[in-house]
């Protein structure tokens, strides 16, 4: 019984996942040559390495990702893409609304990974594994995440913070 549900919870991360990617890949090609599309690359090289974890442990617990999850995280995807392309909304909003999506997909890998952390780190088949680490990662993201959604907020609602504090930001991004 706890094995079956380590897999539907295993199969739920990585349909979530999928949507994850995606997410940050298109933030990443709307934000080039700025701080949230620096950011952006970097997340999306997480993401591919956390699914790339989340696989083998899938493999390991027996799990194989559902299709029918993985066609409604498309369809969801497809439907986001419609509203943030502008279609629906404004740019800077558009920006905003990626980033809280991504800030939930950085929530949702944090959880995953001290979830597996807590519940399977005695189990052998999973031995060797970095849940911890991958759940600080998950976290550190997670912070600069917030903090660039603020930033766009502020933009966007015409309260934005003095260049020198946006500058300091970029440099510890570097």
């Amino acid at each position: 019984m706890a094995d079956r549900r380590l897999r539907t919870y295993l199969r739920d991360h990585y349909a979530g996942s999928s949507t994850a990617l995606r997410t940050a890949q298109r933030c990443f090609a709307r934000n080039r040559g700025n701080v949230t599309g620096a950011f952006a690359q970097r997340l999306v090289g997480h993401i591919h390495s956390d699914r790339a974890l989340l696989r083998e442990v899938m493999d390991r617990a027996g799990a194989r990702p559902d299709r029918i999850q993985s066609g409604m995280g498309r369809v969801s995807a497809a439907a986001s893409r419609l509203k943030l392309r502008g279609v629906l909304g404004s740019r800077p909003v558009t920006r905003i609304e990626e980033l809280e999506a991504l800030t939930l997909g950085a929530a949702g890998r944090a959880a995953l990974w001290q979830a597996l952390d807590a519940g399977c780190a005695d189990d052998l088949r999973f031995e060797g594994l970095d849940f911890a680490g991958r759940a600080r990662r998950a976290n550190e993201d997670l912070q600069t995440l917030e903090h660039l959604r603020r930033r766009a907020a502020a933009d966007a609602f015409g309260r934005a913070k003095p260049a020198s504090a946006a500058q300091r930001f970029a440099t510890d991004l570097g």
